[in-house]
């Protein structure tokens, strides 16, 4: 950076350079000391950025929430809809069964599982989504 003359390159000597940073090091603290950089030199648009960086940040949650609970509500109606749908179908289907009798020819067994799974299912699936949905805020599970 400095050639053996001890001139900066560009060719201005290096105590000049040290002279001009010492000046302006010194302008600078006289403007801070003397009060003349306050805020109301700043331009209107940058006063207040800290208050609009936390209004923006608190409208971003609001909206944030609000559309996560858009979404939770369609989802909890849509959920309850098919598992609605889904018993209906089960009890239908085990009412053809008793109409029809023996002509299927289950066991009781395959019956009582066929009965229990459904219920197992739909259980499991509301626990699961509404666990999903609300979560435990408080840290634990």
């Amino acid at each position: 950076m400095f050639e053996e003359g001890g001139e900066e390159e560009g060719g201005a000597p290096a105590d000049a350079q040290s002279d001009s940073e010492a000046a302006a090091k010194a302008a600078v603290e006289d403007v801070i000391q003397s009060g003349a950089a306050r805020e109301s030199s700043l331009p209107e648009e940058l006063r207040h950025l800290p208050e609009r960086d936390r209004a923006q940040a608190i409208e971003l949650k609001r909206k944030s929430a609000e559309l996560e609970h858009g979404l939770k509500k369609t989802y909890a109606r849509w959920i309850l809809v098919l598992l609605g749908l889904q018993l209906l179908l089960a009890n239908a289907i085990f009412i053809a069964f008793a109409w029809a009798g023996e002509a299927w020819e289950l066991s009781t067994a395959v019956v009582q599982v066929w009965l229990g799974a459904t219920a197992v299912q739909v259980v499991g699936v509301v626990l699961v989504v509404t666990r999903h949905l609300f979560p435990n805020r408080d840290g634990k599970g």
